[in-house]
């Protein structure tokens, strides 16, 4: 009994350490392929690439090569994602220009102010799910930025425990800055990759018990 305790130990002990080991390489490759692509246009294929991977492994393919899996996505993925870059950022610049500008005490000022509040709230939350969404799901690309909006309106107190995860992850890398070049990318997308995981599977569930109701029974 006791030598069936340990073996169930160090099994557990090698599982883990082999996920932060692939989650260490993981981040020097979206490091290094950041930079590949010019740190402007590197960041969103390899952000891509680390989200891809990263489901992969959740869905029981452990034994991808690592780099090769990474760099196919990499190339695939290079110009959409490039785009989907340009798109958030443009309409980040743009949200964070209104605010800025809407300054004053006139009520309408204060109005449209709360109105573009309301606005970064929703650009937030869209932020946070479009990397899953984009990995999960094959779609028209403005569907994505619809997709992950209305997902994460749909399961508020998971994409709060979203948000907890990256607060403590913060304090984690800034407790100790010396993990950040191994751990800061690849933990976060790992973090957000489980809590999703569950947002989709309530999804998937509710959308098998639509079309179950859907069906017509033969009388």
């Amino acid at each position: 009994m006791i030598g069936m305790d340990m073996g169930g130990l160090w099994g557990g002990f090698y599982n883990v350490s082999q996920v932060i080991a692939r989650l260490a390489y993981l981040n020097l490759l979206w490091i290094s392929f950041t930079v590949l692509g010019g740190i402007a246009f590197g960041i969103m294929p390899a952000t891509i690439a680390v989200f891809s991977l990263i489901r992969k492994w959740r869905q029981g393919e452990s034994d991808l090569p690592i780099i090769k899996t990474f760099w196919h996505y990499y190339k695939k993925e290079f110009l959409k994602s490039n785009l989907l870059g340009i798109v958030l950022v443009i309409l980040g610049y743009l949200l964070y220009l209104n605010l800025t500008l809407l300054q004053g005490d006139a009520l309408v000022l204060i109005i449209l102010r709360y109105v573009m509040l309301f606005c970064c709230i929703l650009f937030f939350i869209m932020s946070l799910m479009i990397f899953q969404v984009y990995v999960s799901y094959k779609m028209p690309f403005l569907q994505y930025l619809k997709s992950a909006l209305l997902i994460g309106l749909t399961y508020p107190h998971l994409l709060l425990l979203m948000v907890v995860g990256i607060i403590l992850l913060q304090y984690l890398l800034m407790f100790i800055p010396g993990i950040i070049p191994f751990f800061s990318i690849s933990l976060l997308a790992y973090m957000m990759t489980c809590v999703t995981d569950f947002i989709f599977i309530k999804v998937e569930s509710k959308d098998q018990s639509m079309e179950s109701n859907n069906e017509v029974v033969p009388t």
